[in-house]
């Protein structure tokens, strides 16, 4: 019996303990909001005054509430000028709606278009094809078969593919 009343003490001990931290804490967040306040213009605080709450809880909802929205209020003035000035003076320049602008403006004929060809019109590059096959580095779905799957006009060179491979970076060197 000593020892559950004990136990009871102790927890008691505890929960005090929890509540004077928790106690210290709000005054803490207070005197923050406090400081926060007398940070701000004159005018954000008159604005933004929050009524009396009856409990506890109805003042830190106003609070929470009242920071978010001075927050918000605040964020609204410093991006406002800055985005207004920055995304028009980028649309205005920019190339691509210029371009855009242009091509509306005037549309062209397909056949007028540019053709957009690569650089690499070979599958497999020359001096790569001839490397491969000295070292026999052809895979077997790379070798032309005239008259079963390719046409009969196929050399290797049409049916070879470049290999990629790492670049210098992945090799260690000892």
């Amino acid at each position: 019996k000593a020892k559950i009343e004990e136990k009871k003490r102790i927890l008691k001990a505890k929960i005090e303990e929890k509540k004077r931290r928790l106690a210290e804490g709000q005054q803490k967040k207070r005197q923050e909001e406090a400081e926060r306040k007398s940070k701000l213009p004159m005018s954000a605080l008159t604005s933004s005054k929050p009524p009396r709450g009856t409990g506890q809880r109805d003042q830190q909802q106003q609070q929470s509430q009242t920071s978010q929205q001075s927050l918000a209020e605040r964020n609204a003035q410093r991006f406002a000028k800055h985005h207004n000035q920055s995304s028009s003076s980028a649309r205005s320049q920019s190339p691509v709606t210029s371009t855009i602008a242009v091509a509306a403006a005037e549309r062209e004929e397909l056949e007028h278009a540019v053709n957009l060809v690569g650089l690499c019109q070979a599958m497999c590059p020359d001096d790569e094809l001839e490397r491969r096959q000295n070292e026999s580095d052809i895979q077997a779905l790379e070798i032309p078969l005239p008259g079963h799957i390719h046409p009969s006009n196929w050399t290797l060179k049409d049916t070879a593919i470049k290999r990629f491979r790492r670049s210098a970076a992945d090799f260690k060197l000892d």
